[in-house]
This record gives C-alpha cells, sequence and structure tokens, in this order.
C-alpha cells in the first residue's frame, strides 16, 4: 500500500517535465527545482524520452504493486471470512436444543451464508481503502501545498460540504441496512417454512396463499432496497455537484495565476492531475465510511450468535463414567409458559438394566430424555445424578459420547443409507453397517432398494416410509458400540407388531451389558423390561419391576381416566 502512495505520488512529474522543460518555447527558468535534471542530459528530446520512461515505469510498477497487493489482501480477507464462518458456526451447534424452537432457522441460515462474509467487506471494503486513501489524500495536500499553497487552501474548501453531507447520509444508510437485512432474513426463513412443509401446503390447496405472501415480502424488500439504491445515487450526485463547481472555479484561478506568472503551465497541469487524484481517495472515503457503516451493521448481527445467553456451557470436569447409574431427586421442569413438565420427580435407573419410562403424550417423558442428555442443562429444581456425580459435572463430550440416542423426531440426512448409519461412528466397517442394519431389522428392505446402501434417502428421509426410516435411525444408534447407555425415545411407534418385537428383541441381545431406556407409550412393550417407570402428566406413578406392573395397571389407568 505504501509502494502504491509513493508510485502515485510521482506519476504526474514527467508530465510537468514535459511541459515546461521540453515543449516550452519559454527560457528556462533557474529557479524551477527540476532543472536540474539539465545537467544530466544534453538536449530537450533526452530529457522528453527520459519524462516519458519515468512515466512508463511508475506506471508499470504501480500495475505490478497493485497486482500482488491485490493478491495477498484478497488471500488475507477470505482467511479472515472463513475463519469467521467456522466460529460461527461452531457458536450456532454450541447453542441449546430449546433455543430453535424459538427461533426462525431461515433467519441463522441467512446470516451464515451472507453476513459472514461482513468481516471481510469490513477491511476490503472499508477499512483497507480508507486507511490507503486517507494516507494518498494527505500525501496529495502536501504536494499540492508544494506547488501552490493558496490554490491548494482554496480546494479544499469544498471539504466541510462533502463531510456534513456524509454525516447524514451515513445516518439514512444504516438504518436503510438495517431494514435490508432485517427483511432478507424473513424472506429466507420464509422460504425455508414453505419449502419444509410443502406436502401439508399441497394437500391443502394453500400454494396461491402461500406465493401471495412471497410476492408481498419480495415486493418490500424490494422496495427497501430501491431506498438504499437512491440513497448510494444522492450520495454521487452530491460528490459530482461539489466536485464540478471546485473543479470550474480552481481551474480558473489556476489560468490566471498562469497569466500572472506566478505559476507555470506545467505546474498547474500536474496541480489539476493531483486535484484529480484528489477527488478519487476522497471518494473513496465517502464510500469506504459507508462500506465499513453497512459491514458493521452485519457484523453486529454476526456477533449476536457469541454472545447468545442460550450457548450450553460446559464447566463440567469429569470425563469418566464408572457407574451408569441415573437418578432423579425431587425434579422439577417448568416450561416456558411456566407450566410444569416434570412436577417434584424422583426414581433410580439401575445400571445394566432394562428400563421402560412408559406414559401418554405429554406426560414428561421427553423432558426425562433431555435432563439425561443435557438438551436441559439443569431441572428448575432438584438434582439428576449419574453414577452418583451430578450429571451437569461431566464433560458434555464425554456425557454424549457414553449415550446412543435415538430420537423420537425424523432426523435423517438427505444422503446413502450408509452414511446416514455410520454417521456416529465413521470408522466403521461394512461388517459393522450390516450388523446394525440386522440388528434394527433393516437389512432386508435395505436390500430390496436401487444401490441398496448407496440408496439416497431424500430430505429427512423422505423416500422411505416412517417404518424404514426408525429402523435406520436405530442402525445409527447400534453403530456406537462402546455407549454405556442405551436411550430410545419412541423409536419403536411406527412399526407393525412383528417388526417392533423383533427389533426389541435385538436390542436387548445387544444391549447385554449395557444401560438401557426405552421410552414408548406403547405397553407390549414393558413386559420384558428389568424396570418399568410410569409417567402421567409430569408425576411418577409407578416405579418399580414389570412383573408387578399388571398389578398396578389398573390403578395407573384409573388415575388416567380421573385426571
Amino acid at each position: 500500500m505504501l509502494l502504491i502512495v509513493a508510485l502515485d505520488a510521482i506519476a504526474p512529474w514527467p508530465f510537468k517535465i514535459l511541459i515546461d522543460n521540453v515543449l516550452s518555447a519559454n527560457p528556462i527558468d533557474v529557479h524551477d527545482k527540476l532543472n536540474f535534471l539539465l545537467k544530466f542530459f544534453h538536449s530537450r528530446e533526452l530529457l522528453g524520452f527520459f519524462a516519458v520512461f519515468a512515466y512508463f515505469v511508475s506506471t508499470f510498477l504501480l500495475a505490478i504493486v497493485g497486482y500482488v497487493r491485490s493478491v495477498v489482501t484478497k488471500k488475507v480477507i477470505k482467511s479472515l471470512t472463513t475463519d469467521f464462518s467456522k466460529r460461527a458456526f461452531n457458536s450456532l451447534q454450541s447453542l441449546a436444543i430449546g433455543f430453535y424452537n424459538k427461533q426462525q432457522i431461515g433467519d441463522y441460515i441467512y446470516r451464515l451464508s451472507y453476513d459472514t462474509s461482513a468481516l471481510g467487506d469490513f477491511f476490503e471494503e472499508g477499512i483497507i481503502p480508507l486507511f490507503s486513501s486517507a494516507l494518498y489524500f494527505i500525501v496529495t495536500v502536501g504536494i499540492m501545498l508544494f506547488i501552490d499553497v493558496r490554490l491548494t487552501l482554496f480546494s479544499l474548501v469544498a471539504l466541510p460540504f462533502l463531510a456534513v453531507g456524509l454525516y447524514f447520509f451515513n445516518i439514512y444508510t444504516v438504518h436503510a441496512t438495517k431494514r435490508s437485512e432485517f427483511l432478507n432474513s424473513a424472506t429466507l426463513s420464509f422460504i425455508q417454512e414453505a419449502l419444509t412443509h410443502l406436502k401439508i401446503i399441497q394437500a391443502f390447496s394453500q400454494q396461491h396463499r402461500e406465493s401471495r405472501t412471497f410476492d408481498r415480502k419480495v415486493d418490500t424488500l424490494r422496495e427497501s432496497d430501491v431506498v438504499s439504491y437512491r440513497l448510494d445515487f444522492l450520495l454521487t450526485l452530491l460528490v459530482a455537484v461539489i466536485i464540478a463547481v471546485s473543479y470550474s472555479f480552481i481551474i480558473l484561478y489556476g489560468i490566471r495565476a498562469v497569466f500572472a506568472g506566478t505559476l507555470t503551465t506545467g505546474l498547474l497541469v500536474v496541480f489539476i492531475f493531483y486535484l484529480d487524484n484528489l477527488i478519487n481517495p476522497l471518494l473513496s472515503i465517502i464510500y469506504s465510511a459507508t462500506a465499513a457503516q453497512q459491514a458493521f451493521v452485519k457484523i453486529q448481527r454476526m456477533n449476536d450468535f457469541f454472545s447468545k445467553r442460550a450457548h450450553l456451557h460446559d464447566a463440567g470436569s469429569v470425563r469418566k463414567i464408572t457407574d451408569t447409574t441415573i437418578r432423579f431427586e425431587h425434579v422439577t421442569v417448568i416450561g416456558d409458559k411456566g407450566g410444569k413438565m416434570l412436577d417434584d420427580v424422583s426414581f433410580e435407573i439401575e445400571p445394566q438394566k432394562r428400563t421402560i419410562i412408559f406414559g401418554e403424550n405429554g406426560s414428561g417423558k421427553t423432558s426425562v430424555v433431555n435432563l439425561i442428555l443435557r438438551f436441559i442443562n439443569r431441572p428448575s429444581s432438584g438434582r439428576v445424578f449419574l453414577g452418583g456425580i451430578p450429571i451437569d459435572h461431566y464433560n458434555l463430550k464425554a456425557l454424549r459420547d457414553a449415550i446412543t440416542f435415538v430420537p423420537q423426531e425424523i432426523t435423517l440426512f438427505n444422503d446413502t443409507i450408509y452414511h446416514n448409519i455410520v454417521f456416529g461412528n465413521p470408522e466403521s466397517s461394512w461388517a459393522d453397517v450390516r450388523r446394525a442394519a440386522k440388528l434394527a431389522a433393516a437389512d432386508d428392505f435395505i436390500r430390496t432398494l436401487p444401490g441398496r446402501y448407496h440408496y439416497r434417502v431424500g430430505e429427512a428421509g423422505t423416500l422411505l416410509s416412517g417404518g424404514q426410516r426408525q429402523r435406520l435411525m436405530l442402525a445409527r444408534a447400534l453403530m456406537k458400540k462402546d455407549a454405556k447407555i442405551l436411550l430410545f425415545d419412541e423409536t419403536l411407534s411406527a412399526l407393525d407388531v412383528k417388526t417392533r418385537q423383533q427389533v426389541i428383541d435385538n436390542i436387548y441381545r445387544f444391549s447385554r451389558g449395557k444401560t438401557t431406556i426405552i421410552v414408548s407409550n406403547i405397553f407390549d412393550v414393558v413386559s420384558a423390561a428389568d424396570q418399568v417407570i410410569v409417567l402421567n402428566k409430569g408425576r411418577v406413578i409407578y416405579a418399580g419391576a414389570s412383573s408387578r406392573l399388571p398389578k398396578e395397571l389398573a390403578l395407573y389407568k384409573m388415575i388416567i381416566e380421573n385426571d
């Protein structure tokens, strides 16, 4: 950057030599500061060739240095942007699961896709050109003062007007940028939600309504963008008018100085060169300041990622799990609307046993799962223990590495069956994949598909049936052979009775020596369990051996009916 400023600063002087010392028919002025060059040249023609060569060399070097600077700058900016994107994505992954239940996912997709470039824009279009232009502006003003002090001061009269205009322009620009960012984010959120629920939209024949909503959003976005463009054009007009007026007066003043003999024609031409070169960095300062403001708006939105209180801060230090006894002591979980998801719940899940957590929908089963996995970091009151140690004292990664989990929701990736199964254990062999698929009763249907294990399942597994998707998720969970705790949350509901019993038998055979927890609202899964915990409206109404459950079932049903 410093080399570019220096080369730009000397580039106009060969023209002064050409006009005053080569082409002029007037006698050489001995007071001219550049006439010492005549001592090294025998004729004006040679001096002329030197001036042209000097201009060529400075221009050529300027191009080379500019190329190198552009490449290096772009490389550094891309590195900054990439690191910023990685940090943002990692921050998104560390947010608590419950946080996303209240947010528009499309907003965060937009920020991660577009706003992460803001840090690069802030430097590349804002800070770097702002600094280099300011430096060049100072150097140019210094040279102009060297040429003619009064003419330079006269040239700088317009600066206060530009500064005031820029101040008010930036106020409106920041506001317009914030509105445009909000509307862009809202539009992407709408698209993401519409495509996710396209089946429902088509089933209810609501495509036209969704299209009208989308039209309104993009029309509002267009109007907002037009306002931003209008502000840009208004600034350009303001600058152009001020420059045109100031140029006219400066040139007229310079011509009078030449006629008065206080300024040579060559120096006037060089001065005009510098004046023209002064406008470019001045405009660059204005536009760079605006670009920096706009980029900073996006950076502030991105910083929202890093300042969220919803980040799950892992202060746990215990990494080794030696005992898989899970104990809930007077646990209460209060939901966002104030209702109790769990109400003074106490029970113990014995290690290396098969436990069924049974209850109707809304009984609190998923809250128990979320506490074990620390999707809910701590209950509202009470404590959850693992092996006699509060569960939040464990390192989060160590805890989750010890648990293999099948969620209630369909969570398949738009990839092959093979890659979906090995997701939690990428180093697995083909034999391990086939074994897990057979345990989950999935191998038979996989072998009927085109490409078999290389078959792509579609978005969220939409190219498979509900039962097939559940079996693939089971197979994925069973790939974690080293897991000490198996946790299945309502994963058997889409299976027919025969397949469900086959899967349960396979799970129990696979889970020997492990703590197995099956969460279900299907009563026929409890017969082979060692322990059953029955929940109803957030309370434990039974906890004990499955062999005693039939005696308690009438009481359980009576409680349900009375509630």
